[in-house]
């Protein structure tokens, strides 16, 4: 857990779910990410450690996140909590949405006051799905996505938790949606399925924000300070939640 040493009782929880295709990554890789999204948001920032694959295989990730969550709310029951997280990350955070509902435990949902998907990988099934084009300009291609593909989707059961490439499959009703804030690198090879699912939270009358970043690459957001615009892209998360 992350918080400025000013604030005694932050307003705002964050719960940041880390990318690494549910194989890589951990909350103290992240520590800077949310050290800088603490400050910047002026909120608590908590770095979940997901149970990680191949030891663990899915859905152990998507449990691990939901527990977390539901232990969050409960624990802070007068501050907004906002889901966060990049790449496998932010489907996570579609993971909790809809295992908050299929649960029905709608009192909980009602305290997610927003969502902020940073290049989020919600469509990883299909070839289809990927910006081929901007392979050359990209940290990673069809390859890497497919290795990952191939370690952690073992059966049918686990497309429920990992694919959102329609995102009604999320189960929630468009009242029902916190707000969403979408962050994608104009030169990333996820950009192709998140203009569609930006297309399709339009479609369905969701509040949400989408902002592309001309020339970047996947999850630049956490270069900071090496990528410059890196601070652009937090600097608007703040903003966001500002109004959230």
């Amino acid at each position: 857990e992350l918080q400025p040493k000013k604030i005694l009782e932050p307003q705002k929880v964050i719960v940041y779910f880390h990318g690494g295709g549910y194989g890589v990554g951990s909350a103290q890789g992240y520590q800077l990410m949310g050290a800088k999204l603490a400050l910047m948001c002026q909120a608590k920032v908590v770095l979940v450690d997901y149970r990680l694959i191949p030891d663990y295989p899915l859905p152990a990730a998507q449990e691990d996140c939901y527990g977390v969550t539901q232990a969050i709310i409960k624990q802070y029951a007068e501050q907004k909590i906002v889901l966060m997280g990049d790449s496998a990350g932010g489907t996570l955070c579609l993971s909790t949405l809809k295992r908050l509902k299929e649960a029905s435990a709608d009192l909980m949902l009602t305290r997610i006051s927003a969502v902020v998907l940073i290049s989020p990988w919600v469509a990883p099934l299909s070839y289809k799905n990927l910006s081929l084009e901007n392979e050359a300009t990209d940290m990673i291609d069809r390859h890497i996505t497919q290795y990952w593909v191939d370690t952690f989707y073992q059966s049918e059961a686990q497309r429920q938790d990992i694919d959102f490439s329609d995102i009604k499959s999320v189960g929630l009703a468009k009242e029902h949606w916190p707000k969403i804030y979408l962050q994608a690198a104009g030169a990333e090879v996820f950009l192709k399925q998140i203009e569609t699912l930006s297309a399709q939270l339009e479609e369905m009358g969701v509040e949400h924000d989408v902002d592309i970043f001309p020339d970047q690459f996947h999850v630049f957001q956490t270069f900071s300070p090496l990528v410059p615009e890196a601070k652009d892209a937090l600097k608007g998360i703040a903003a966001f939640l500002r109004s959230a």
